[in-house]
């Protein structure tokens, strides 16, 4: 039996419970133990180039020798199509960016390929042992829909796509529309890639949060759809930390919190928002597709979001922070 058949097995909710001390280590990041303070403005905005002058949307965020990488997507202004690209800024401190190049970093793929109108939703990792950055991404085509593609970097500006790695769901599955804001993480202790990500049947907006694991991060195997199906999740970001999974997600506009000792089975603290629109602010009309880094370094939560305001629907991306309370 392959590794990765074993641990589908394993992972069916309520099959083998997870033991009391497990739960015990999982401390919360919400607002029941964390305040979260908003910068005061947006920390990048869409630049003057054709591609991204339409507003900027989801992103991913990774930190290498001390330096930010933030890629976002950026939406090409009209007049014409606003296809959609992936961006690179980079920042010492998480809040003053600066664009590594007026081209984008990955950009969409030849005419009948998965990816020929959008490259969008990136979520990025860096391996320091093979010394490589490793990308997730949403590509979009018409008249088929969203699914997964993946992408590899060695340092993190030049991009070599590897194809589509997560395709359509059977027929009838709550995936058999489209694949939509994956998010990724490498467990050591198990050596799998982790992702979720958004699924819906054909004609929906948003569904359900799958769950799907990898041994190398290009073939996946499919587990489980997350809290069977009783609470979806928009959008969430999840980080694996001492044994404990903290996804922060979209909520009605807002940012949500939850956490999980199996990345399957949530629990939401009281009160689950841990960020508010600000009336009259740029993020007034919505928040939305929140990254998450946690600094020990700094005892902080690093949270940059998707935020809009209206009239006009400026599209930006903002931060917050919360210290992390002493144990």
């Amino acid at each position: 039996m392959k590794l990765l058949d074993l641990v589908l097995i394993l992972f069916v909710p309520g099959l083998f419970p997870f033991p009391a001390m497990a739960q015990e280590a999982c401390n919360s990041y919400g607002a029941d133990r964390l305040v979260y303070q908003k910068h005061d403005r947006p920390v990048l905005v869409a630049g003057k180039e054709s591609w991204e002058a339409g507003g900027l949307l989801h992103i991913a965020i990774c930190q290498v020798d001390l330096v930010y990488y933030l890629y976002y997507t950026a939406l090409q202004k009209p007049p014409g199509y606003a296809y959609r690209s992936i961006g690179l800024a980079t920042s010492k401190d998480g809040i003053h960016w600066k664009r590594s190049s007026k081209r984008p970093v990955l950009s969409r793929g030849a005419a009948g390929e998965f990816d020929d109108v959008h490259v969008h939703m990136p979520t990025v990792l860096y391996d320091a042992s093979q010394k490589k950055f490793k990308m997730w991404y949403v590509g979009y085509q018409n008249n088929k829909g969203n699914t997964i593609g993946y992408a590899e970097s060695a340092d993190g500006k030049l991009w070599k796509k590897k194809g589509q790695v997560l395709s359509f769901g059977e027929r009838d599955r709550f995936d058999s529309g489209s694949l939509r804001e994956p998010s990724v993480t490498y467990d050591a202790s198990t050596r799998l890639y982790k992702m979720w990500y958004n699924g819906t049947m054909p004609g929906q907006h948003y569904g359900p949060t799958g769950y799907a694991i990898s041994e190398d991060g290009i073939h996946w195997g499919r587990v489980t759809v997350i809290n069977g199906d009783q609470k979806r999740f928009v959008g969430i970001d999840v980080v694996l930390e001492n044994d404990c999974y903290h996804g922060w997600y979209g909520k009605q506009g807002e940012i949500g919190y939850a956490f999980s000792f199996d990345g399957i089975r949530w629990h939401w603290p009281i009160p689950e928002v841990v960020l508010s629109r600000s009336p009259g602010g740029f993020d007034s009309s919505y928040l939305q597709a929140p990254v998450v880094i946690v600094d020990r370094a700094a005892n902080k939560v690093r949270l940059w979001y998707n935020a809009a305001t209206t009239p006009g629907e400026i599209l930006a991306i903002g931060y917050a922070e919360a210290r992390i309370n002493p144990r």
